[in-house]
């Protein structure tokens, strides 16, 4: 089943606290909120800072390594670049909707690439916070820009996706996550992927589910192909499971193909590729290395 709710079937509580403490090491507390508002009050602020870095750097840009969040907003841009006549964006876990201002940001960076016409393109956004995304909207007027706040809601497919481990958060088995990647014709997945059985675990109160790659690759209507990563930065939270938390395409072998091209054709973008290492190897490649 796909998750609705905030902690999806886990009972958990996170908290977040405003004190200060004064010279004599007492603490003086301000202010406390827990589950969804403590979350949102949190990230609030992480993304619009977010948003004011990417709309400087379109005035300004400088190497690939150093713009925000590179393998978000330009391996996204690149992917988005690849696929033919693309009219559609979706994200899940799309947050303040900071995506649309880092596709302008690498396209500012990006002179020897395609050109798109982002403004003139359609953008859904999965987020389960009716802050973020009344914000969001708040933010983007000028944009087409449609909101759902639950996964199950996107029952349409899109040209691009974009996800950042939110999957794991949002489904609990890799048949409904493959799914939700199958209604977009070109995916960047950046997936917390079993090399074994599927298997849960939880982070920040929250059910945490590593899919199985091999049902995961077997129940996808296109190519998989990894890219770059090994393990997200953080704690650890495979429970001694083999697995894999890395970033990934989808598509078919000729957009695959187009990307890496358009990779090559800008000097900074073939910086950061040859930085992270970045290849095109089909998913199933690491199975037979585990």
């Amino acid at each position: 089943m796909a998750f609705d709710e905030y902690y999806g079937d886990r009972k958990g509580t996170i908290h977040l606290d405003w004190y200060a403490v004064d010279a004599a090491g007492n603490r003086i507390d301000y202010g406390h909120m827990t589950d969804q508002g403590a979350h949102d009050h949190w990230a609030l602020p992480r993304r619009v800072r977010e948003i004011l870095a990417c709309r400087a750097w379109q005035e300004a840009p400088g190497l690939a390594s150093a713009m925000p969040r590179p393998e978000k907003n330009l391996l996204s841009y690149l992917a988005l670049a690849a696929t033919p006549e693309a009219k559609s964006v979706a994200e899940l876990g799309s947050s303040l909707y900071e995506l649309y201002d880092g596709l302008r940001a690498a396209r500012a960076m990006l002179c020897d690439v395609p050109q798109l016409p982002l403004e003139q393109m359609t953008y859904y956004g999965i987020e389960i916070s009716e802050l973020l995304r009344d914000t969001a909207s708040a933010l983007h007027p000028g944009i087409d820009l449609i909101q759902y706040p639950s996964a199950t809601q996107l029952d349409h497919g899109v040209d691009f996706l974009y996800d950042r481990m939110v999957t794991s958060f949002a489904f609990e088995t890799a048949s409904e996550c493959a799914r939700f990647i199958n209604q977009s014709r070109t995916g960047l997945l950046n997936l917390f992927l079993s090399l074994g059985d599927t298997f849960r675990s939880s982070w920040g109160g929250k059910a945490l589910t590593y899919f199985s790659l091999a049902e995961l690759i077997e129940e996808l209507e296109q190519p998989l192909f990894y890219l770059f990563g090994d393990r997200a930065p953080g704690n650890d939270h495979s429970r001694g499971n083999a697995c894999v938390e890395a970033f990934f395409l989808s598509g078919t072998a000729e957009t695959a193909a187009r990307f890496g091209e358009i990779a090559s054709e800008d000097a900074g973008a073939q910086e950061y590729f040859a930085a992270k290492k970045i290849q095109l190897t089909p998913a199933a490649a690491l199975l037979v290395s585990a």
